[in-house]
């Protein structure tokens, strides 16, 4: 994992993540090629006003999502112990 690797820093909840200076050098390095991949195979058959449809689509899921987090995301209540043992 990127946190054990010491390329992230983690903080209280999982979404409260920051890259470490160890961790520039390496997204720095594989960030273009990432890109330069969704470019390929992404990008290339939509027209711009596809992608800034797609960009309104997902930006409008992500704020929702980030709304209403998922059910695993609350905590769970502990079962009470079985008093017969």
């Amino acid at each position: 994992m990127l946190v054990d690797r010491g390329l992230l820093a983690q903080r209280h909840a999982l979404r409260d993540v920051t890259i470490t200076a160890e961790g520039r050098p390496v997204l720095a390095a594989v960030f273009p090629g990432h890109v330069g991949l969704l470019d390929d195979l992404l990008f290339a058959a939509l027209s711009r006003a596809d992608i800034e449809t797609l960009a309104d689509i997902l930006g409008r899921a992500r704020d929702h999502m980030r709304q209403t987090p998922p059910r695993s995301a609350a905590p769970r209540r502990r079962k009470k112990a079985d008093p017969a043992g």
